[in-house]
């Protein structure tokens, strides 16, 4: 995440847009929030169950469906 920071930091302060897609806001820190992207279209998007007790789901780009099975084990609900 430090090198993902410096990267963001680095283009977004020479004027550029830096989304980051296919990310979910609990593996992200706050301050990179506002360049991650709900990227994933509605028919391949899932979230998972600890997912439905997150307070930011909303605005979390979620999985795609192919990762239910494999994915971070760090995903957690955002209180």
């Amino acid at each position: 995440m430090d090198e993902l920071r410096d990267a963001v930091e680095f283009l977004s302060g020479r004027g550029m847009n830096v989304p980051i897609y296919n990310s979910q806001l609990c593996l992200v820190p706050r301050d990179l929030w506002p360049y991650c992207r709900q990227s994933i279209s509605d028919w391949k998007n899932i979230y998972l169950e600890e997912c439905s007790k997150c307070a930011v789901q909303e605005t979390c780009g979620g999985l795609f469906a192919l990762g239910e099975k494999m994915h971070s084990r760090h995903i957690k609900a955002i209180y």
